[in-house]
């Protein structure tokens, strides 16, 4: 049952980035700026062919196969309950594939992932909501590996598991 809630919750924050990078391509111009908060936080129009910081751009398929691997390996594990269906975990993987799917979109479309948000007063590099899930989901999965998990209670639970369900 929690997986399906984390899949749908997974296709409900791709659909809010979808919407969101919509919005942007259809009401802000390439390079333009709006200030949201002064000269701290600006929307404007940019796109990335490569990932983080540019890395890899104009490698397409590097970009392409790493974000998928990297969607698939979480799904994998989320709907496989490796970690006893830890809530943390998963909700941090959830996040992940959101975001991995919403960028995963714009790639496969255009080749380029819209981004938006730009905190001008560091000079940031521009990301979009599918980052900040990206970002945030791998925060909280490092949390669950540093703080929560524990390897022999974990392969406890699975072996538990498999006795209930007659497959010892």
């Amino acid at each position: 049952m929690f997986q399906i809630i984390f899949l749908a919750a997974a296709a409900v924050l791709t659909a809010v980035d979808q919407i969101l990078k919509q919005i942007v391509v259809h009401h802000i111009a390439l390079g333009q700026e709006i200030p949201i908060i002064g000269h701290f936080l600006v929307l404007t129009h940019s796109t990335n062919d490569g990932v983080v910081w540019g890395l890899f751009s104009g490698v397409r398929w590097i970009t392409l196969g790493l974000t998928t691997v990297m969607v698939i390996l979480f799904l994998y594990v989320m709907l496989t309950r490796r970690f006893g269906g830890s809530k943390l975990f998963n909700i941090g993987g959830t996040l992940v594939v959101a975001g991995g799917v919403g960028n995963l979109i714009d790639r496969f479309i255009s080749g380029r992932v819209v981004d938006y948000i730009y905190v001008k007063i560091i000079n940031f590099p521009v990301f979009n909501f599918a980052d900040c899930c990206v970002v945030i989901g791998a925060f909280l999965v490092l949390v669950f590996f540093f703080f929560f998990y524990s390897d022999q209670k974990h392969q406890k639970l699975r072996s538990d598991e498999k006795e209930s369900d007659g497959h010892a």
